[in-house]
């Protein structure tokens, strides 16, 4: 029997170099375990890529973070079977870095999309560092959950300024439980800042917040909620601690598992208060109408739609209206016109053709009664080429009232002229014989009584000149109108001179501007200038250095004359009696007059569609300013 040769022995040195290296080993394996577990935890993977061979070698948790299929990946394909995956849209961010990392540059983690197999794809964050110049050591890591909590928190916040901006609050209601979770601007809209109560007692303190007038209807929608019963979007009043009232309006949706209500609330206090105020301007149309007896309407010309307020039934005292509706209704209201206004409509009508605006008009219609009654139609700017707005008014008490005025008038004048001619036989024979006393019985008359005859006699002038423009006044309202375009130069020139010789002892300073073509009538111009230069030649005559100027300016459509003076003036705050008959600012022991003159005067400009106002100061002068309005251009 062969004996066994002897097992080699070994130093301790050799021994402790055996342990040292198994210890090595096996914190190497505990190393590889650990860093295994540590990819797996945190989805992420490491790799080294030679800068001169671009060869790749990576961990298992690489190609796991990353989604790719080991099965033919080498290190000389493992780059460009990585490029592949990279998403269209984060290709450029992918190569930039890449390049910056080659050159050296240091740079900080990127994100990336990466597609996975099944077409979907997946965030990752590269790291990327150069190891001695010679190789790069990446880790990228799987951040999906990272980003999904971004979005939610970016969407949140989204959602929170949204419920901001839009006066919105959110909250979910379980059925089963009673658990109720309020967002932030929920507890605002009530006013109260969350954490003032526990979310449990939400419901409790904000039913004490509604108004005490709308909380049944807050006790019926937490009856409801709990049977998760539909509720039609209700709405109801908070009080806030402040004592600002807000609008609320609740609107839920079920979703029966798990049995949970979704709710919003919005402040429509604004809203409200604009259905409000359309609501009572409604009512203050309803009863302007009704009161004014107008109706407003928007018509389409070419199909006859008639879009109307309701009082316009009201006017036309249409009966059948249930049979009424806005297309036939045109045809309604012209079967009632009168026959003799017809013409008068289709003038109207072919204005409204010429494209004109804000056309005026009235006419007549029959009611089924026989009874007649005037209407007045106005038809403002259309609002496109079909439709126009306007209005019809109810003008029967205007007509019948402008007709008893008319009668009135006449009536006023036919006395007038009957009251003058009676009045001015007798008022010729008191001074007839009044002059015969003074040349008969002058020199048996005293003083005093001399005085006496004097006075009867300036009396019964003035009156006779009185009663003389007072016919005048009278006439000038119904005397026809022979308008024209005159010399304004002319006629200006032309009354002035007919104060030479009562002005020819004073010294008188006229300043006249160039006077335009006026379009009137002459006569009653000429009455015009001549009761202003009048007052002006009369109430300068204590004045030391009296000027009169007589100005002109053209506006728009009318010629402006303003004349003034530096005489006696008025108090500017009776100037409102000025153009009344009869009335006088001033004594007339110092200025002589009827009354009458500038009532006339404002007559004449009235009638010629012009205007006429003064002003005046006591001491200093008065200025008048009155407009004639030159025709249309053609």
């Amino acid at each position: 029997m062969e004996s066994l040769s002897p097992r080699p022995t070994t130093s301790a040195a050799q021994e402790e170099e055996i342990h040292q290296l198994k210890a090595q080993v096996q914190h190497l394996k505990t190393t590889i375990e650990l860093l295994h577990t540590g990819e797996e935890v945190g989805k992420h993977g490491i790799y080294k890529r030679d800068l001169q061979t671009n060869e790749v070698t990576w961990t298992d948790g690489l190609v796991t973070t990353l989604g790719m299929n080991p099965d033919g990946l080498t290190g000389q394909n493992f780059m460009a079977r990585l490029h592949e995956r990279v998403h269209p849209d984060d290709m450029p961010i992918h190569y930039s870095r890449i390049k910056l990392v080659k050159k050296g540059i240091k740079i900080s983690p990127f994100d990336y999309r990466v597609l996975n197999e099944e077409g979907g794809y997946r965030w990752v964050r590269h790291g990327i560092i150069v190891h001695a110049g010679k190789a790069i050591i990446g880790t990228v890591q799987r951040i999906d959950d990272e980003k999904r909590q971004s979005r939610q928190i970016q969407l949140a916040k989204m959602i929170e300024k949204g419920e901001e901006v839009g006066q919105l609050g959110f909250c979910i209601f379980n059925i089963q439980t009673g658990d109720f979770e309020a967002s932030p601007n929920l507890w605002r809209l009530h006013g109260i800042e969350q954490g003032e109560v526990e979310q449990r007692d939400f419901i409790k303190r904000t039913l004490e917040m509604v108004h005490a007038e709308d909380r049944d209807i807050a006790w019926n929608i937490q009856m409801l909620l709990k049977q998760a019963s539909p509720w039609p979007e209700p709405e109801y009043r908070v009080v806030h601690p402040n004592g600002d009232i807000r609008w609320l309006r609740f609107k839920w949706e079920y979703f029966k598992a798990p049995h949970q209500l979704i709710g919003t609330a919005q402040d429509v206090t604004e809203k409200k208060q604009e259905e409000v105020e359309r609501e009572r301007k409604r009512y203050i149309l309803r009863v302007g109408e009704r009161v004014s007896q107008t109706a407003s309407f928007i018509w389409n010309i070419h199909t006859q739609e008639l879009i109307h307020t309701p009082q316009i039934m009201e006017i036309y005292e249409l009966e059948d209206r249930e049979n009424i509706d806005n297309f036939n209704l045109s045809e309604r209201i012209s079967d009632r016109l009168h026959p003799e206004d017809l013409q008068e409509l289709n003038r109207i009508m072919e204005k409204l053709e010429l494209g004109l605006k804000n056309i005026n008009g009235d006419y007549r219609i029959v009611l089924p009664n026989g009874n007649i009654k005037w209407i007045r139609l106005r038809l403002g700017e259309r609002i496109n080429a079909q439709q126009v707005v306007g209005s019809v008014q109810d003008v029967t008490s205007i007509k019948e009232a402008e007709a008893r005025m008319a009668q009135a008038n006449t009536d006023l004048e036919q006395m007038i002229a009957t009251v003058s001619h009676d009045l001015r036989a007798p008022l010729r024979h008191v001074l007839a014989y009044a002059d015969m006393l003074q040349k008969v019985a002058a020199s048996k008359l005293d003083p005093e009584e001399q005085i006496f005859v004097e006075n009867i006699t300036s009396s019964s002038q003035r009156l006779s000149k009185m009663i003389e423009e007072l016919l005048a006044y009278s006439r000038n309202r119904n005397i026809q109108m022979d308008r024209q375009w005159l010399n304004g130069k002319a006629i200006v020139d032309g009354i002035k001179r007919l104060f030479e010789s009562e002005t020819q002892n004073r010294q008188i300073e006229w300043n006249i501007g160039p006077i335009p073509m006026i379009f009137a009538d002459k006569s009653m111009i000429e009455i015009v200038f001549q009761n202003l230069f009048s007052n002006a030649v009369k109430f300068t005559q204590y004045t030391e250095q009296p000027k009169i100027n007589v100005y002109v300016e053209t506006v728009e459509q009318a010629v402006v004359f303003k004349i003034s003076d530096n005489g006696a003036g008025f108090d500017n705050q009776l100037k409102g009696k000025l153009f009344k008959v009869f009335q006088s600012l001033h004594k007339r022991s110092e200025f002589k007059g009827t009354g009458i003159g500038l009532a006339n005067v404002s007559r004449i400009i009235k009638r010629h569609g012009g205007a006429i106002s003064a002003d005046g100061k006591v001491g200093e002068g008065a200025i008048f300013t009155f407009s004639m309005p030159l025709p249309p251009r053609s």
